[in-house]
C-alpha cells in the first residue's frame, strides 16, 4: 500500500497485522515469510505445501474443494488462524444490498460526511 492507502486503512481502524490477515491473508507473502508471520502452520493444517504456495506442486491443496461444514474442526481452526470464517470461506456475498450503493452502511462506524475533519475526508 501507498503511504495514502496506509493512512486510509489506519483510520479504518486497520493495522498492519489485520490487514495482512483480515484483507489479503497472507496471500502477498512468500512462503518463508508466512513462517516468520506466524500463518505458514495455519497453512500447512489446510493441506498447503511450500510446492503449493510456490506453484510448483502438480495439485492443489484439498481443502480448496471444501466448504466450511465439510472443514475438520482442526482446518476450521487453521482457517481462523488466517481471519477465515464460514461466510469468507464459502465466498458468501458479504454485499447483499441491491439498491444503486451495493454496499450496506456500517451503522457502527458511519458519520456523515460534513461531521469528519478536514484530515479524514482529504484520506476517505
Amino acid at each position: 500500500l501507498s503511504s495514502n492507502e496506509r493512512d486510509g486503512a489506519n483510520l479504518l481502524g486497520f493495522t498492519e497485522g489485520t490487514w495482512n490477515c483480515f484483507v489479503n491473508h497472507f496471500e502477498d507473502f512468500s512462503w518463508d515469510e508466512l513462517a516468520e508471520k506466524g500463518a505458514q502452520e495455519h497453512y500447512e493444517g489446510l493441506g498447503w505445501t511450500q510446492a503449493h504456495w510456490e506453484h510448483t506442486a502438480t495439485d492443489v491443496p484439498y481443502t480448496e474443494a471444501r466448504w466450511w461444514g465439510q472443514l475438520t474442526d482442526n482446518e476450521k481452526k487453521a482457517a481462523n488462524g488466517l481471519c477465515y470464517f464460514e461466510h469468507n470461506w464459502d465466498k458468501v456475498d458479504m454485499n447483499p444490498n441491491p439498491s444503486f450503493f451495493p454496499h450496506p452502511l456500517p451503522s457502527f462506524r458511519y458519520r456523515p460526511w460534513n461531521e469528519l475533519n478536514a484530515v479524514t475526508q482529504n484520506v476517505a
